[in-house]
């Protein structure tokens, strides 16, 4: 007789994919990851995303931590791997939650610390895994493709950086 709620007991929510190295489809348990919402004059960075979930979506450059990585290193390298650029962060987080499930199970869970930053350097160049990356403005968001959390995140972005 095992103990009540012990989760040995319970079916694995895991399916194997191919491409899905680190767990994100189906996880176990949720993924940690960061974003970065940079800031260059009244233009803010977004990247189309170029895998799922929400493929094809205009979001904040970001991605999961490593084990052993710091938050900021995830930060500078995820912004780096997918822009080419580089930002100095200086606030506490928003934190997002993603959670994509169907009748049967959850697809993805993702816990996402939102940073906002200043650019510093480089060109803008999409990495290989997100479709295009761009700056836009405020008046861009509306033709864009995007989820209601960027939508609040770059608001609350223009007016920090009003505010520096």
């Amino acid at each position: 007789m095992g103990i009540i709620g012990d989760i040995s007991q319970r079916p694995s929510n895991k399916l194997t994919t191919p491409g899905d190295e680190e767990g994100r489809f189906r996880p176990d348990f949720p993924r940690l990851g960061v974003g970065a919402l940079v800031f260059r004059n009244d233009s803010f960075l977004l990247v189309k995303r170029g895998k799922p979930p929400r493929k094809g979506v205009w979001t904040p450059p970001g991605g999961l931590i490593r084990l052993g990585e710091t938050i900021t290193s995830a930060l500078h390298r995820e912004l780096y791997e997918e822009c080419q650029v580089r930002a100095r962060f200086g606030t506490d987080p928003e934190i997002f939650q993603f959670i994509e499930k169907n009748e049967t199970c959850i697809d993805y869970h993702y816990v996402v610390l939102d940073y906002l930053g200043i650019y510093l350097d480089g060109q803008v160049c999409a990495g290989d895994d997100v479709e295009a990356a761009g700056w836009f403005t405020l008046n861009d968001l509306d033709g864009l493709d995007t989820t209601a959390e960027t939508r609040e995140l770059v608001h609350k972005g223009l007016a920090w950086q009003n505010r520096s």
